[in-house]
């Protein structure tokens, strides 16, 4: 029997299944158009959609990895290869909030499940991060007290409240030191194209800034804005003179649930 969820008055069977072959890391924001991954379902079919209907919510994957890290991904097109197996390609990678698990390689093995309307939101709040909950998973069609029934209990982490990971960080030389400059982004109302910013989304502005050298972490600091002045007398405390190149994780920082992804980049100061 296959997982069910309940929507209204239907019971629609969840899709799953498994990765044949290893999906590599891929680009963020823009179409792979070179990797392929062969997978196999337990129940139920694929197929292509055309861009549009991908960009709308369509073909949507969560791939499990045996770190049970979470990846949702995308794709245009799905060719039957056998039974119920599939070469699927055209992914767009590391969607809701999953940027950091598109630069991994997704073993041979690994699990996936279709995001659709088979899958329904538990109702947890972010007073529940950090505690443990028990979910019954019952098949479609079956009482909770079916000895089928399988119990599972997890601990929320709070991963759809953190912080998405600043871009286009610039290192530039000034009067008194290196100014760091970045843009943040927002979880909340950014699609709007004609906002000069987009909405903060977190409670306070703050941001970790680490410089490093190579993994070293040689000076980490907390800012309220996106900008830090790295000072000449830091510079010279941590390198021993100025740098043309300097190494730089910045993180914001939410106050639910802490540091959200880093931006890492090596930046010349120009």
């Amino acid at each position: 029997d296959q997982g069910g969820a309940v929507l209204g008055e239907a019971v629609l069977p969840a899709r799953f299944g498994t990765l044949l072959t290893a999906l590599p890391p891929g680009p963020l924001w823009r179409w792979d158009r070179q990797a392929t991954c062969e997978v196999e379902l337990v129940g139920g079919a694929l197929a292509s959609l055309d861009a549009a209907s991908v960009l709308a919510g369509g073909n949507a994957l969560a791939l499990i990895g045996p770190d049970e890290t979470i990846e949702i991904v995308l794709f245009r097109d799905a060719q039957l290869i056998g039974d119920r197996r599939y070469r699927l390609s055209g992914f767009l990678r590391g969607i809701g909030l999953s940027e950091r698990a598109a630069s991994r390689t997704l073993p041979a093995g690994s699990t996936l499940l279709v995001l659709d309307d088979a899958v329904i939101d538990l109702g947890l709040s972010v007073e529940q991060v950090g505690q443990s909950v028990d979910i019954a998973v019952v098949p479609a069609g079956r009482d909770v007290a079916d000895a089928a029934t399988a119990h599972v209990s997890r601990s929320v982490t709070g991963i759809a409240y953190r912080p998405l990971a600043p871009v286009h960080a610039k290192a530039r030389r000034e009067a008194g030191g290196i100014r760091i400059r970045f843009l943040r982004r927002t979880r909340f109302g950014g699609d709007n194209w004609d906002l000069y910013e987009v909405p903060l989304g977190e409670e306070r502005e703050e941001y970790r800034i680490e410089i490093r050298a190579g993994t070293t972490v040689k000076r980490r600091v907390t800012v309220a804005t996106p900008e830090y002045l790295y000072s000449e007398a830091d510079e010279f405390a941590d390198f021993g003179g100025p740098q043309g190149l300097i190494t730089v994780s910045i993180a914001q920082v939410s106050p639910r649930v802490g540091a959200g992804d880093a931006l890492d980049a090596t930046l010349p100061v120009l």
